[in-house]
């Protein structure tokens, strides 16, 4: 897929994000459905997460979710492979069979947005599951929860483009209070 550089926009938006150029956006529209809804009550996953924290610290959730996302990016490799197979040089494909691996897998969902000239991209990962899970420890002193899916993000769009793509948290809805996390292309 050649999502760096000329993609298929099929219905995407392309709209100005900066000086540099433009993005193209997918899905053009967020809304709120019931399903949204109901991605943010996940209590086993907060409990999981809660325990960790009660048996360790920051550094040790640091530790353990940037392992977690790259055993999980292991274990549904093929499944990733399929997404990228099936979507045949089509961003919007992408990014819709890529929310549909995330909503069956209860965390959440992305908007991604790709400057057309340079490649860089902004993801919107919205209903983080791990902000979820941490939203009520602020007392514990963390201020990003995505390390699984920085980690995760990193292999997939690894894959995708066929070199090494590192992809940094760099606002966090646990800090800003919203409803998405963002992600860029570090």
């Amino acid at each position: 897929m050649r999502l760096f550089g000329n993609t298929n926009l099929g219905e995407s938006e392309r709209t100005p994000h900066t000086s540099r150029g433009q993005y193209i956006t997918v899905p053009e529209r967020i809304g709120k459905t019931n399903l949204i809804l109901k991605l943010r009550n996940r209590e086993l996953l907060s409990t999981n997460v809660q325990t960790l924290f009660t048996l360790g610290d920051v550094e040790d959730f640091i530790t353990f979710s940037t392992v977690w996302g790259k055993n999980f990016f292991e274990s549904e490799k093929r499944e990733i492979e399929k997404i990228i197979m099936d979507s045949q040089d089509d961003l919007e494909r992408f990014v819709y069979l890529l929310n549909e691996f995330l909503i069956i897998n209860s965390m959440g969902f992305i908007q991604l947005s790709i400057d057309v000239d340079s490649g860089d991209f902004i993801i919107k990962h919205y209903f983080s599951f791990l902000v979820g899970a941490l939203e009520n420890m602020e007392d514990k002193g963390i201020d990003r929860a995505c390390y699984f899916l920085e980690e995760l993000y990193s292999n997939i769009f690894s894959m995708l483009s066929g070199n090494e793509v590192k992809v940094k948290e760099v606002e966090c809805a646990l800090r800003s209070k919203g409803d998405y996390c963002i992600f860029r292309k570090s």
